[in-house]
């Protein structure tokens, strides 16, 4: 039942106003999360702590029609952790164009 209204959202004549209120709200979130931050005084981490984190740490995550929001996280993986190793599932109907040192995008099938 779930799943037959998430394609009638997505794919049915709905889905320009769905695709759009995604897109605000994810928005306000990411703007309400940075200020959140920048109340607690929170910084960039240290030289130490990147260095550890690059060396140890592999971001794996997965986009689906999310181009955009997969952009943003890996632009802010960098600035925070530059050289960490990023590697992106992407099953979007059109292929991610993203690009870097320590990025691997791996293509699936659509939908999968």
């Amino acid at each position: 039942m779930i799943k037959q209204l998430r394609k009638k959202l997505i794919y049915g004549p709905l889905s320009p106003i769905a695709s759009l209120a995604f897109t605000i709200i994810s928005n306000l979130e990411y703007r309400y999360f940075s200020r959140k931050w920048k109340k607690q005084n929170w910084e960039k981490p240290g030289q130490d702590e990147i260095d550890f984190i690059c060396k140890n740490v592999t971001v794996i995550f997965k986009s689906f029609e999310r181009q955009k929001l997969a952009k943003r996280l890996y632009r802010n993986l960098q600035y925070y952790y530059p050289g960490i190793q990023v590697i992106i599932a992407d099953d979007s109907s059109h292929p991610l164009e993203l690009q870097g040192e320590s990025l691997e995008v791996l293509q699936l099938p659509f939908n999968s």
